[in-house]
């Protein structure tokens, strides 16, 4: 599991575009965004640093800002979490071809 973090924690350097940043929609760069889909509360609390917080209902609109090619990453409280999975699905179904859930969420991290 070290390995996972340390990964992610190396691919947050670098961030594709997307407007969740207050960005253009553009071509993606080689990066990662790691998309926390917990209440703000929950958020504000603890998070994997560098990560955004989008709450599930607002990910449909959202997602439209971002360029289909960009890898995203969403994480939730933990393995019993399904929120991750099911924000992976949405995208998924939208056509982003990289799309993951990080199950082990918070408690993991």
């Amino acid at each position: 599991m070290q390995m996972k973090k340390n990964t992610l924690i190396i691919l947050l350097v670098l961030l594709p575009s997307c407007t969740w940043w207050g960005q253009t929609k553009s071509e993606p760069t080689s990066g990662l965004i790691v998309v926390n889909v917990l209440d703000n509360e929950y958020y504000k609390d603890r998070r994997i640093d560098g990560s955004i917080n989008v709450l599930v209902d607002e990910l449909d609109a959202k997602s439209d800002t971002c360029v289909k090619a960009s890898k995203v990453v969403f994480s939730c409280t933990n393995y019993y979490c399904t929120s991750s999975g099911w924000a992976a699905e949405q995208l998924a179904k939208k056509g982003f071809k990289n799309v993951y859930a990080y199950e082990g969420g918070m408690a993991e991290w």
